[in-house]
């Protein structure tokens, strides 16, 4: 699923959160955390916010949702 990482520097924050994650992943030409980029794998199998998936998690599905709509 992921290609190698790039090390946490401070100058490359996530694409989806805007956080500084300790490695970065290139998905999709998104560089996004371990944690974003499952949130964003799950997104693009199921975007339907009212899927069972995203009850509970309508936080992350609205960041993931903001990233996409952004580019």
């Amino acid at each position: 699923m992921h290609n190698q990482p790039i090390p946490a520097n401070g100058d490359k924050p996530c694409d989806c959160c805007k956080r500084f994650h300790r490695k970065l992943y290139l998905l999709d030409g998104y560089w996004m955390g371990d944690t974003c980029a499952e949130q964003y794998s799950f997104y693009q199998r199921d975007s339907k916010l009212t899927s069972l998936y995203w009850r509970g998690y309508e936080k992350q599905h609205a960041k993931v949702k903001r990233m996409l709509e952004g580019k």
